[in-house]
């Protein structure tokens, strides 16, 4: 029907039929609509917000990388305590957590994945100076412990560079006069990769001037 009258018009009509509208929203479904506004907050779509959840799934999670190789595609790495690579059962366990309808976006393919390992070898040399003779035990066991602790915080975190300057620093601060590292070698970790120590040599060479 023609609400307000148009000149020379006298009628009007729908060339196609009407649908999808809707009534006024009555008080029921909006009160619903406010309960469930918070649930939007807690998607893990946020790079922050995935890690928070992946952590959840295990309390030994200690480092998490989210990587998205193409739109829609979430890849989800993480590494253990001490550096250890998650077990196929804890990578289900993740895949579980990620997947409530209250954390994922819905257009989200979420995979939990094992990081790349790097393997890389030690092959060190180190002198003591003979100034330090008389503490030169003690600085043998402060060296091997700063290399317990290099493996330690290299195999730690994902996307580390492997830097021999790291051993060496360490190395200094335990009371090593000199060195000759054979390798590693710099090597760049990618966020989705972690360094694994393989072959272990270290050698003390004895007393040198100087």
């Amino acid at each position: 029907a023609l609400i307000t009258p148009l000149p020379y018009v006298a009628s009007v009509s729908n060339l196609t039929e009407s649908n999808s509208g809707a009534d006024q929203e009555d008080d029921d479904n909006y009160a619903e609509r406010i309960q469930l506004s918070p649930e939007k907050l807690s998607t893990a779509g946020p790079e922050d917000s995935y890690k928070y959840w992946t952590r959840t799934a295990n309390q030994n999670i200690k480092d998490v990388n989210v990587y998205t190789p193409a739109a829609g595609t979430v890849e989800i790495r993480c590494l253990l305590k001490n550096g250890d690579i998650p077990s196929d059962e804890l990578l289900e366990q993740i895949g579980n957590v990620l997947s409530a309808t209250n954390i994922r976006p819905f257009t989200d393919h979420v995979i939990p994945k094992k990081p790349d390992k790097v393997d890389y070898d030690i092959s060190i040399k180190y002198w003591i100076s003979t100034d330090d003779k008389s503490r030169a035990a003690l600085i043998q066991s402060e060296v091997n412990k700063a290399l317990e602790e290099y493996k330690l915080w290299q195999r730690s975190v994902m996307g580390r560079d492997i830097n021999p300057d790291e051993i060496i620093s360490r190395f200094k601060n335990a009371g090593a006069k000199r060195l000759e590292i054979t390798s590693p070698v710099f090597t760049v970790i990618s966020e989705i990769q972690a360094a694994r120590e393989r072959n272990i040599e270290c050698t003390y060479e004895g007393l040198e001037d100087g």
